[in-house]
């Protein structure tokens, strides 16, 4: 016995076999579409803010971001399929594209020995990649061989003031020049520098004698022209950044990830790149944390905050998703 027809049959008796053709073509259009979206919902981009010694917060957050993707078995799968990073997120997006299962040993050392953190990338990118050909030389299975996150390093061009991103889909000598060049900052820079005065307004530019020359074209901190860098439009854009602005929702294209602020506050700026940030008693005393002015226990306490912020993203991730 001929079993009963599906909805769909129902729908198409009567019309003729062109027309038949045409609206089961739309079904199946409308099924692949709708898996390209929930493949897209779970797929996220990491844009790492500029923070100076900020970055233990950055470390953190990636650390959760990074554990929780590779579980099994999560109700709502999180892919982190790319990473832009500007000046120090850019250091902490070097790590955790290529070296993750260092992330944690490196922000331990880098809150220990209160900076020095392009020494410590070099050190941790080097090593990594040693351990890496000793184990294809023995035939073992490196952790990120497969599905490594493409890495944009975000850099301001000093001719134009224009935003320039260098691509890594692996490690490269390059990357380190580059990453060197988005923590870059000219003499002649001012923190005003970064303020979105209008939408009209010039970007600002720097003689090439300020910059890091790399295949003769001078480079300056990305986090001037890129507070938080740009990501692939086509995933869900996650800003991490230790200063307090606006925050996103699970709703939208874009989340971030930044501590909770509750403190006293006089209004709000907006920085190039559309980034928020308050003008708050908390930002404040992080600025003065991010130029250096701090001690390894209260760097200890911004990666215990990037840990903490970062985990309540991933419950929020799932309740949200399920």
């Amino acid at each position: 016995m001929r079993a009963a027809p599906a909805f769909t049959e129902y729908l198409v008796i009567g019309l003729d076999p062109e027309l038949r053709k045409v609206w089961y073509a739309l079904i199946v259009a409308l099924t692949y579409t709708s898996k390209m979206f929930e493949v897209h919902r779970r797929a996220v981009a990491l844009s790492l803010s500029g923070a100076g010694h900020l970055l233990p917060y950055h470390a953190g957050v990636c650390q959760e971001l990074l554990n929780f993707a590779k579980t099994q078995g999560q109700r709502v799968p999180l892919e982190i399929a790319a990473l832009s990073g500007s000046s120090s997120g850019a250091i902490v997006a070097a790590v955790a594209a290529f070296a993750p299962s260092q992330l944690e040993s490196f922000a331990l050392d880098f809150i220990q020995q209160r900076g020095r953190g392009l020494s410590l990338l070099q050190e941790t990118l080097e090593n990594h990649q040693t351990c890496q050909q000793s184990d294809q030389s023995t035939n073992k299975q490196t952790p990120m061989s497969q599905g490594q996150p493409a890495l944009q390093i975000y850099t301001t061009q000093c001719r134009s003031g224009e935003p320039y991103a260098f691509t890594f889909s692996s490690y490269s000598p390059l990357l380190l020049d580059a990453i060197r060049a988005s923590c870059h900052v000219p003499i002649s820079f001012h923190p005003v520098d970064m303020i979105s005065w209008s939408p009209l307004s010039l970007p600002l530019t720097f003689a090439d004698s300020e910059g890091v020359l790399i295949h003769e074209e001078a480079y300056v901190d990305g986090a001037i022209a890129s507070p938080a860098p740009p990501t692939p439009h086509q995933l869900t854009r996650v800003v991490v950044s230790p200063i307090s602005g606006g925050v996103g929702t699970l709703d939208s294209d874009q989340w971030r990830i930044s501590p909770h602020d509750t403190s006293w506050r006089i209004g709000s700026v907006t920085l190039k790149g559309s980034f928020p940030v308050r003008l708050s008693t908390q930002n404040l005393r992080a600025l003065r944390t991010s130029v250096g002015a701090t001690s390894s226990a209260e760097l200890e306490r911004w990666y215990q905050l990037g840990l903490d912020d970062g985990r309540r993203f991933c419950e929020d991730w799932e309740k949200i998703g399920a």
